[in-house]
């Protein structure tokens, strides 16, 4: 027979007050599907595609930024799944020197990307 604890009440408690890091992302150019992956579960229902952009270096001198997307994730995990619009994909492969290897491939993005469980901004 188990033992009746009372309940016991926190000392100290420190909220979450950090905001979400993209720690990888895979892009399929020939689908058009793009995975985001962060170090803690965010909001995926809304992503704001239009803070996304698809950079041939980390300066980004060429640099497609999307215009929407259809999010296929499932909200509240570590991963943002979609796929481009066929605009995009269309766009970004006319672009001479962009995403056609991973190493003229980078995102870049704002800070209005998405959201944690706890509705803190990705930094």
């Amino acid at each position: 027979v188990p033992i009746a604890v009372p309940d016991v009440p926190v000392s100290a408690f420190t909220p979450d007050t950090t905001g979400p890091t993209l720690t990888n992302f895979d892009l399929d150019m020939n689908t058009g599907k793009v995975v985001l992956q962060f170090n803690e579960p965010v909001q995926s229902q809304n992503p704001v595609f239009t803070e996304l952009t698809i950079a041939d270096s980390s300066t980004g001198l060429i640099a497609y930024t999307l215009t929407t997307g259809t999010r296929t994730s499932t909200p509240n995990s570590i991963f943002i799944n979609f796929t481009m619009s066929s605009s995009d994909v269309t766009m970004i492969k006319a672009i001479n020197g962009l995403a056609t290897s991973n190493t003229t491939t980078y995102l870049n993005f704002t800070s209005g990307l998405t959201q944690d469980v706890t509705f803190n901004s990705n930094p």
